[in-house]
């Protein structure tokens, strides 16, 4: 069960700069009641705020409550807007009491991933709040924007380029409940985001459905979302950011969730503020796909409760692929088989010299029929390096298909002979003259200023 009782209060939010407009009707009647003098304020002032509607400070809404002898939910479904500062965005008819619920943890995490607030400002010279969140998607920009309208209240937006900007009170309500010193997670000219330990416990005593909320966040925003990577066969769930404290979020949650997970780690170059060091987290497939199936599972869970939080569209119908997927039998002509690649490469070691025939033999023996151009495709693509000195084969019909050519495959021979007989006396001279190659290619080959260009490719070490 969730706890309810977690929730964001107007009471919460005093000193935060916040201003507040009623029903015009309710607005009156409340000001009514009193007289400039009792807040200290100008006659001209007390008078906007009571005859124009202007917004005014919460702090002065609930000074007007205490005098009136009114409770704070009295008021919450007169609130027509809300907003950080006299000029920003609002929300309107927000929803208070705010309720800490899955809603509201997916679309903070939403600024962490693809979104964004604290920003640098170059025309102003310096660091602003500005919650914006960013997607080329339609369906998943969408999607947020629904959900931050159903916990939040009503906005309203125009796309730019991706781009949506949303109400900056949304970052205080966020940094005014939570240990979060900023955003921003790219940027080197503010401040990054830094988890703290009083952070990072709040997340582990979050509830399950909170934690499957802010991992489909993290799946939706920075998880693969492509075809190729979804393949059923053999989908890959992986998140990448380059940030430190986002990762180890994200180890959290998974952990919590007991859903396995390997995390690759990469190391870029040191002393440059153009790129960080990046981070993947890739989850496991498991025994009989069964980390997929649990994964599958809590979401379904979450969904049930929260409907508007999901993964996309392709990723949910790839997920539920590929838990169904099941390795059909072998059968002939399954070119696309990695197995057939670690069949060749197995072959292929150790070997000096190899034949397109002898390949081809090999397969049938295995129960595969490839032709020419399939096997070729796999050597040519295949990404190890073979102990293999040169790949010979027939001479019928295949000239057109050669890896290398004929010319190539002779230069790679010439210069094996010419380190063989410089190294056993014989001179540069009478080795040029002996196979027709200029003395200077023979004397580059010699000192290792270069080498035939076969001698390059990944069949030669």
């Amino acid at each position: 069960m969730e706890d309810y009782s977690r929730k964001i209060y107007l009471k919460d939010l005093i000193s935060k700069n916040i201003y507040v407009r009623l029903d015009q009707k309710i607005q009156k009647e409340l000001f009514s009641k009193f007289s400039f003098k009792d807040f200290n304020l100008s006659p001209s002032k007390f008078s906007h705020y009571k005859l124009k509607n202007l917004a005014f400070p919460l702090e002065l809404l609930l000074s007007l409550l205490k005098k009136a002898n009114l409770k704070e939910c009295f008021i919450y479904k007169h609130i027509t807007e809300i907003k950080r500062g006299q000029r920003s965005k609002p929300f309107f008819n927000p929803k208070f009491p705010i309720r800490k619920d899955s809603y509201y943890w997916n679309v903070l995490f939403a600024l962490f991933c693809d979104g964004s607030s604290d920003q640098w400002c170059s025309a102003k010279n310096k660091k602003m709040e500005l919650p914006a969140y960013t997607s080329y998607s339609n369906e998943i920009r969408n999607s947020l924007i629904k959900l931050v309208k159903h916990r939040f209240g009503n906005f309203k937006y125009k796309v730019y380029d991706g781009s949506v900007k949303l109400p900056p009170v949304l970052d205080v309500y966020f940094k005014s409940q939570h240990d979060i010193n900023s955003f921003n997670t790219k940027s080197f000219k503010i401040p990054q985001f830094t988890l703290t330990e009083k952070f990072k416990n709040e997340l582990l005593k979050l509830d399950g459905l909170n934690k499957i909320a802010v991992l489909v966040r993290y799946l939706v925003d920075e998880g693969d979302k492509s075809k190729i990577s979804l393949n059923p066969r053999s989908i890959n769930l992986a998140i990448s950011s380059t940030s430190r404290g986002l990762i180890d979020i994200l180890k959290i949650v998974l952990d919590s969730l007991k859903i396995s997970y390997h995390t690759i780690y990469r190391k870029r170059k040191e002393n440059t503020n153009k790129w960080k060091d990046s981070y993947m987290v890739q989850i496991r497939r498991g025994k009989n796909r069964n980390n997929l199936k649990l994964l599958n599972f809590l979401i379904s869970k979450l969904n049930k409760k929260y409907k508007l939080i999901s993964l996309t569209a392709l990723q949910k119908r790839c997920l539920e692929k590929a838990i169904k997927y099941k390795l059909k039998n072998r059968i002939n002509n399954l070119n696309n088989s990695k197995e057939v690649n670690y069949l060749i490469y197995k072959f292929l070691l150790n070997r000096n010299r190899v034949t397109f025939k002898e390949i081809n033999g090999m397969l049938i023996s295995h129960n595969f029929n490839l032709n020419m151009c399939s096997i070729l495709h796999v050597l040519g693509k295949m990404p190890i390096i073979s102990k293999i000195s040169v790949i010979y084969v027939d001479k019928e019909k295949l000239e057109s298909y050669l890896p290398y050519s004929k010319e190539d495959i002779a230069d790679a021979n010439y210069y094996r002979k010419a380190i063989y007989l410089y190294q056993n006396g014989e001179k540069v001279s009478d080795i040029s003259n002996k196979f027709n190659i200029p003395w200077s290619t023979i004397k580059s080959w010699i000192s290792g200023r270069a080498k035939p260009s076969i001698l390059h490719g990944k069949w030669v070490n």
